[in-house]
């Protein structure tokens, strides 16, 4: 059996972070819970590295990012989180090293004809085939300029725009006319991408 299967620190904090993502959650329940599990399932040991973990932000929340999507590769922690490639490069490492997650596939960062090198993607046990085909077919996303940029700029329409205004809908139209006024290239492909974005991945209806 693999040694990540038998972590007692994985699913310790697999299971602070699903309650932590259910509020209004009893504390003392919770309290009283995980002292039952650090008992019966964690050394000192595991409790000092559970502290070292949870202490720190960036570590922090690029386990969370596998707990809530199950597989990613560095390319995609850069990106989502906003770290740095060194981080992201010593946080992985890290929990490589306490068994918390695992290599899974590796993926071509360039056209396979032009050689180049293969990115890893890495998952937790729990990770479904699902999970990591998502996480493989976001790489290859984000391995494109066009694609990068309307993740940007989708988020700037939603910070600047959308939010302020209280609303969850824009046209198309608002969309095309706000990307002209950034002066990107390939507008029409990259407005596309931005539609795409908001209404798939942040939930905001897209009219046409």
């Amino acid at each position: 059996m693999s040694k990540i299967r038998t972590n007692s620190i994985y699913y310790l904090i697999r299971f602070i972070r699903l309650v932590v993502r259910f509020r209004g959650i009893n504390p003392k329940l919770l309290h009283i819970e995980l002292d039952n599990l650090l008992q019966k399932n964690a050394t000192n040991l595991d409790v000092n590295q559970l502290g070292e973990i949870l202490g720190k932000e960036d570590l922090r929340n690029v386990l969370y990012y596998f707990l809530d999507y199950g597989a990613a590769t560095s390319l995609i922690l850069q990106q989502k989180l906003n770290l740095d490639d060194s981080k992201v490069y010593r946080h992985i490492g890290k929990l490589k090293n306490l068994d918390i997650i695992e290599p899974a596939v590796r993926i071509p960062s360039v056209i396979r004809s032009k050689g180049g090198p293969r990115a890893t993607l890495y998952r937790i046990p729990d990770a479904d085939i699902d999970q990591i085909h998502a996480a493989s077919n976001l790489h290859r996303k984000l391995l494109s300029p066009k694609y990068r940029i309307a993740e940007e700029l989708a988020q700037i329409l939603l910070d600047d725009y959308i939010t302020p205004r209280h609303v969850t809908e824009i046209t198309y139209r608002e969309i095309l006319v706000f990307v002209k006024e950034k002066k990107v290239r390939e507008r029409v492909d990259v407005a596309e991408l931005v539609a795409q974005n908001l209404q798939h991945q942040r939930g905001i209806k897209v009219w046409r």
